[in-house]
């Protein structure tokens, strides 16, 4: 992902909810772009100080930044080329985006385990399911998943799919899990392991 943070307003209430739902996303790597450099006349003593502000941003919320790029969204200054940028500028924003995208599949598999909740299906004859999609890691019958923001421990006593398959859910697949709980978590809830 990439959190952009401009150089004349520095981190704001949306920079820090934007970090934070990145984090609840699985993401742990971003790319840092300081925007309006140009603002700043490129001076690097004001991206550093907006560097050092937003780097510990991310410590808090236990995100690490891939790069952090100086960046002019009004004169495209080092997003796509480097054009009239100083030399400490380094690569652009594309190269950092490039660089990251190597590996992107082998993340989600190794990321923390997280499925969130689209719907709670009721059928005649069958336990409730929770539907959704498993956002890192896998999911499999006998793990326990929390819910976040309420911390309540659930196990997976069943994963239904179709056809039928007793094997973990990967990333980005879609199933339904019996969860071992009276009241079972809500649309919109996120759950990780």
């Amino acid at each position: 992902g990439v959190l952009v943070v401009a150089v004349d307003e520095g981190i704001r209430p949306q920079t820090a909810a934007h970090a934070r739902l990145m984090a609840l996303c699985g993401i742990r790597r971003v790319i840092l772009a300081i925007t309006k450099m140009d603002l700043a006349d490129w001076r690097f003593e004001a991206f550093d100080q907006i560097r050092a502000s937003a780097l510990a941003l991310l410590d808090q919320v236990g995100l690490a930044a891939a790069a952090v790029v100086p960046v002019s969204g009004s004169t495209g200054g080092n997003i796509l080329v480097r054009e009239g940028v100083p030399s400490w500028a380094g690569g652009t924003l594309l190269d950092a985006l490039q660089s990251q995208m190597n590996g992107v599949a082998e993340v989600a598999e190794t990321a923390a385990t997280r499925f969130a909740v689209q719907d709670v299906l009721r059928l005649p004859g069958t336990p409730p399911l929770c539907t959704g999609r498993v956002l890192g890691g896998h999911v499999a019958e006998g793990d326990t998943l929390w819910e976040v923001g309420t911390g309540r421990p659930l196990d997976v006593l069943r994963i239904a799919r179709f056809p039928a398959c007793r094997n973990a859910a990967q990333p980005g697949e879609s199933v339904a899990l019996e969860l071992a709980a009276a009241d079972l978590p809500k649309r919109g809830s996120v759950l990780e392991a």
